[in-house]
């Protein structure tokens, strides 16, 4: 009897979803990176920065606090 030929090994699985993750967190970290650079380094981000700040400090002091 004639020895049979050897089996081919399965096709390896796409993963496609591990790529596609991949890429979203890349895109995530890219795009935080951008804005912290954008805040940091130009005129109109640190102008938004500031109108946030401005914001938040009148908004805080708006706040009626309870005894």
């Amino acid at each position: 009897m004639a020895p049979l030929p050897p089996e081919e090994p399965p096709p390896r699985q796409r993963r496609t979803w591990l790529w596609v993750l991949v890429g979203i967190v890349a895109a995530f970290v890219l795009c935080c990176c951008g804005f912290g650079f954008w805040v940091q380094f130009t005129d109109s981000g640190r102008e938004f920065q500031t109108a946030v700040v401005r914001e938040a400090t009148e908004q805080a002091g708006q706040q009626q606090v309870d005894p």
